[in-house]
């Protein structure tokens, strides 16, 4: 006879399924207490999530140092491996003199939803299956003091997530992922035009605009 069942695992890593027969009797009432058995050694594997943090393409030639100038990021979170893994949450972790845009969080994709939990930990509703992929775009500020300095600056990104039960891997590890994205910040352009030269002797032409307030006569201003 053939037995079919499904098992549901409660942990990773090398595991035993083992099967016994307690007792069993013959056609005759005989009773037999051998307990035949079998082990299957299985290997549940750790689920493994991968981060992506990328600049949006429009900032790619800079972004000015002055507060208040805003600029975005697209991240992106995709189960890499063939196990659930579950209650992922991402945290940004910004340079000095930036600040994330609360509630900027937008442009979400994939089967799940995403919730800002504050401006800097966003977590992925539910769990993740084999191969889903979500994506949303979040925004840094340069918030100062009044300036920050030019240069190149790192954004990292990080990711959690756990297994089935618990929140580290076969060999005691936490599950983790990070990644950077690396952003410019650059002095404000400004641009100046210079009218055309004006020949010595030439008549400069004014326009006068006067309100009568009841102390001067209009007749005796002069231009």
């Amino acid at each position: 006879a053939t037995l079919v069942y499904d098992a549901v695992p409660v942990s990773n890593g090398e595991i035993d399924n083992l099967i016994e027969i307690p007792s069993y009797s013959d056609d005759l009432g005989a009773t037999y207490t051998e307990n035949p058995g079998d082990v299957v050694p299985l290997e549940i594997p750790d689920p493994e999530l991968e981060i992506t943090k990328t600049l949006l393409p429009a900032y790619a030639g800079g972004v000015a140092n002055t507060i208040g100038t805003e600029f975005a990021f697209e991240i992106k979170v995709e189960n890499i491996s063939g196990v659930t893994a579950y209650t992922p949450e991402v945290t940004d972790v910004v340079p000095a003199g930036h600040c994330m845009v609360a509630g900027s969080l937008t442009n979400i994709t994939g089967s799940q939803g995403v919730t800002e939990v504050t401006s800097d930990v966003y977590t992925i509703d539910g769990s993740m299956a084999p191969g889903e992929v979500v994506t949303f775009e979040v925004t840094l500020e340069v918030c100062g003091p009044p300036t920050v300095d030019v240069g190149e600056y790192d954004n990292t990104v990080e990711l959690t997530w756990t297994d089935l039960t618990n929140d580290t891997d076969e060999a005691g590890n936490a599950y983790f992922d990070e990644d950077d994205a690396t952003f410019e910040l650059v002095a404000p352009q400004f641009e100046i035009e210079k009218g055309p030269a004006i020949d010595a002797g030439a008549t400069l032409n004014y326009t006068w605009d006067a309100d009568e307030n009841g102390t001067i006569d209009p007749s005796e201003i002069n231009s």
